[in-house]
């Protein structure tokens, strides 16, 4: 099993650059923009398992704020219950 995707390893190159060209920038004083041609231009393909891992964490994210949205309701039942419970 390898370690890093070709994705990844487009990225971590992405990522290289772009330190790369801040640390040029702030070795002018800051003068400088960005030079956007020495960034890789990316394909606008994604593999089948990019898109499965983002539909992934959507849902998982989703159900995260459904629980606890979950639990922060019953937690005010809870103590709308027992409030009610007292005055009677």
């Amino acid at each position: 099993m390898e370690a890093l995707s070709t994705h990844d390893a487009q990225l971590l190159d992405e990522l290289q650059l772009l330190v790369e060209c801040k640390r040029r920038e702030l070795k002018d004083g800051g003068s400088k923009a960005m030079n956007p041609s020495l960034l890789k231009p990316r394909s606008g393909k994604r593999s089948m398992g990019a898109k499965l891992m983002f539909a992934l964490r959507g849902i998982a994210v989703a159900l995260t704020f459904f629980v606890l949205f979950y639990c922060l309701l019953s937690a005010l039942v809870l103590a709308a219950w027992r409030s009610l419970q007292r005055l009677q």
